[in-house]
């Protein structure tokens, strides 16, 4: 290799570190930006779980109300039954007096009727009494006979009304237990539901106000983040922008993408010249070997600069001289934008002294040149402005 070849090598380790310096700064917004989208999609998650909580609650307390209620009014309605039956059997019972009161006359009836039969009443009642005798005698016979007829029946149908009456009694006693131990009266029901409702509104509402407050909270940051992460994408663009009136004089700007595979062509002889490096380049993308052809480059380049770079320690001091007059001048005209960052002229080119910018050519020397512009693409999309979805709980 050449001496002007190795001046050429030198030179675009330099833009290399450049672009890991510039693709540092966005790794930092990017941080930003990526933990505000997991808290945004964290809180959109939590926003669906706590509709389902609320509405299982509301579920639950609606289930357990109709279930009470239900229950409540099954009981009190074999209650009502059994307390209808009682009321039958009392009526029941007193008409079974009545009759056995009939009964009774009708013995007399039956008695009655023969003593008019007896010769040794005749005289005794030949007056009117016995002529009244006489008139209804005729019925006092079968009417006695009838209501004989049904003793039995009543004295039975006593014993069975007066069992159930007592079976009535216990079973109502049994179902009111079991109302006591749904709650007692109905008073007392409405109380104790009362109670239940104001508990699970209080849940839902501390649910609610935690979301609100997790949503206000997001809302709040939302602006700040958008701007913090575009001024770090404006001193990222900044450092890149420095690289390219220098740096574009040894590579085209649009080859910068292929900075790991030329290093390497012209670092172990490959090419001698940028020309035959680029040319090289070509054949590997008509190919389709590029992929393949810079991953192993990159890793090479890895390697190299994990070994140790003190040759390049003039090239990259080049280099930071040139970031640090851009970012001055980016300090300037950027003032509003980058005080709220507490970036001034001296923290801007403090950022590119020459440790920080060989720091971040070690720390980026696993990352493809690929992915260093990938990163820089991103920078200036983020530059000019940064905007975050933001998910909104139908509270706030």
């Amino acid at each position: 290799m050449t001496e002007n070849t190795k001046s050429i090598v030198n030179e675009l380790y330099a833009l290399r570190a450049g672009l890991s310096l510039a693709s540092s700064e966005n790794d930092k917004a990017a941080s930003m930006i990526d933990d505000f989208k997991r808290r945004n999609d964290s809180f959109k998650q939590q926003t669906e779980q706590n509709a389902l909580e609320i509405m299982n609650n509301e579920n639950t307390y609606t289930s357990n109300r109709d279930k009470i209620t239900n229950d409540r009014n099954t009981l009190k309605n074999s209650y009502n039954a059994q307390k209808s039956f009682s009321t039958f059997a009392y009526i029941f019972l007193l008409s079974i007096g009545i009759i056995l009161v009939a009964i009774a006359f009708g013995i007399i009836a039956l008695q009655i009727y023969d003593i008019v039969e007896d010769p040794r009443w005749t005289k005794v009642l030949d007056g009117g009494l016995g002529k009244f005798m006489s008139t209804i005698q005729p019925l006092f016979k079968p009417f006695g006979f009838m209501l004989a007829g049904i003793v039995a029946s009543p004295a039975a149908g006593i014993f069975m009304i007066l069992e159930k009456s007592t079976a009535s009694k216990k079973s109502r006693a049994q179902i009111q237990k079991q109302l006591n131990a749904l709650g007692g009266s109905d008073a007392d029901v409405n109380v104790k539901l009362q109670a239940d409702y104001v508990a699970m509104t209080e849940k839902n509402k501390k649910i609610r106000d935690k979301e609100i407050e997790v949503g206000n909270a997001l809302a709040s940051d939302k602006p700040i983040i958008e701007k913090e992460a575009r001024a770090i994408s404006v001193v990222g663009k900044g450092i890149y922008d420095s690289l390219i009136p220098h740096y574009s004089t040894i590579l085209d700007v649009r080859d910068w993408k292929n900075l790991d595979l030329i290093i390497y062509l012209l670092e172990t002889g490959r090419a001698d010249t940028m020309k035959e490096a680029l040319q090289q380049v070509d054949v590997y993308r008509h190919t389709e070997q590029i992929v393949t052809a810079i991953k192993e480059a990159s890793s090479e380049i890895c390697r190299t600069i994990q070994a140790g770079m003190d040759r390049l320690n003039s090239t990259i001091l080049s280099c930071s001289n040139m970031i640090s007059d851009n970012l001055g001048k980016i300090a300037e005209s950027q003032g509003n934008l980058l005080d709220e960052l507490k970036l001034t002229n001296d923290n801007l080119q403090g950022l590119a002294r020459i440790e920080n910018v060989q720091a971040a050519l070690l720390a980026k020397a696993s990352t493809s040149s690929e992915r260093l512009i990938n990163d820089v693409e991103e920078l200036q999309r983020n530059s000019s402005r940064v905007v975050l979805e933001l998910h909104r709980s139908i509270y706030c």
